[in-house]
């Protein structure tokens, strides 16, 4: 990310931007410090002041099951649910008993070259691994959260011997064969399951830096397929390459082409902070239809909406307590600047 382009882009994307870092860049970091609003300036707040980490028995899920006879249990765990181009990488890892895996922790945790050490390490220490990829195609036709949960199923099938019981990270368990407990943040609670989300994460990003020398236009190598500045500027430039997620709604505005007041308008939308501003928007929408033409009209009355029913969400978010009313029985502003529907 160029800390110069910083002050102009929408606060989504800058998080998205930040997404792809292990360590927010000293120049970045101080841009967005300096940043006129403060829900970027609160970006910079977590590196400011950290926390001292707590210590965690990271086989505590592990050891109760073991003291049950369990012996064999996966770690099971996905990366790719995020980008809006390549596969969704899932792993499963099962570990020997008492095992010791220094540095093991949550993948996102990590640095690049730490995952790609730990990766032999896990490999020689496991007692099975299995990966299983599933390609954009399919999560086109099945959508992510689907595609995640039959890479995970798939992930443990190749497991040899098969496992007694499988933890994985999140609310949902994949509905394989075996007992299952979902576990909120388990990377970053049990050694197994943050085994698996080292797997994935280097297998899928090996990956994609193969699909770079493919599509080299998109930088990923750099942004693995994440909504980057970088990557969303090369999409708006070229259109979707062949491994584009093309069920993704920023993917799907780019497959054709858009006229440079679309890209103004939209981003003028997704920057707005409040009913009024995006009203303003509004009125500069229909000023400008003559110089955007009827399918972008349709994509910005799609961002309008849906911009605005956030907006009209955010204010009706108060608590059950105070008796307010709530969103269903908020009435939509009266002075929208424009009829939505004929943009």
């Amino acid at each position: 990310m160029d800390p110069r382009t910083i002050p102009d882009m929408p606060v989504g994307r800058i998080k998205s931007a930040l997404a792809h870092y292990d360590v927010i860049p000293s120049p970045v970091l101080k841009a967005l410090k300096a940043d006129r609003r403060a829900t970027v300036r609160a970006l910079a707040e977590p590196t400011r002041a950290p926390r001292k980490a707590k210590s965690v028995d990271m086989l505590s899920f592990e050891r109760k099951l073991w003291r049950e006879g369990v012996r064999l249990i996966a770690g099971v765990d996905e990366a790719g649910r995020g980008p809006l181009a390549g596969p969704v990488c899932a792993a499963a890892v099962i570990l020997p008993v008492d095992v010791e895996l220094p540095g093991v922790t949550d993948s996102k945790a990590l640095t690049h070259e730490a995952r790609e050490a730990l990766v032999p390490k896990i490999e020689a220490r496991a007692v099975s691994i299995g990966v299983r990829l599933i390609d954009h195609e399919q999560i086109d036709r099945i959508n992510i959260f689907q595609a995640a949960m039959l890479g995970m199923r798939e992930a443990i099938v190749q497991l040899d011997p098969v496992p007694e019981h499988v933890l994985v990270d999140g609310n949902f368990a994949p509905g394989s064969r075996y007992p299952e407990t979902a576990i909120v943040k388990g990377d970053a609670l049990s050694l197994s399951i943050a085994a698996a989300s080292i797997i994935a994460k280097v297998t899928r990003d090996r990956i994609m830096v193969r699909y770079d020398a493919e599509y080299p236009p998109y930088g990923f190598a750099q942004h693995k397929g994440y909504a980057t500045p970088q990557h969303l500027a090369a999409l708006r430039e070229h259109g979707p390459c062949p491994i584009h997620r093309r069920s993704y709604s920023v993917v799907a505005e780019c497959d054709g082409v858009r006229s440079p007041a679309y890209w103004l308008l939209k981003d003028a939308i997704d920057e707005t902070q409040s009913e009024e501003e995006l009203r303003e928007v509004g009125v500069a929408i229909r000023d400008q239809r003559a110089r955007i033409t009827e399918a972008d009209r349709d994509l910005l009355a799609q961002y309008y909406r849906r911009k605005r029913t956030e907006h009209e969400r955010r204010r009706a978010s108060v608590s059950p307590r105070t008796g307010s009313p709530r969103f269903e029985d908020v009435p939509p502003p009266e002075d929208e600047p424009f009829d939505v529907g004929e943009l």
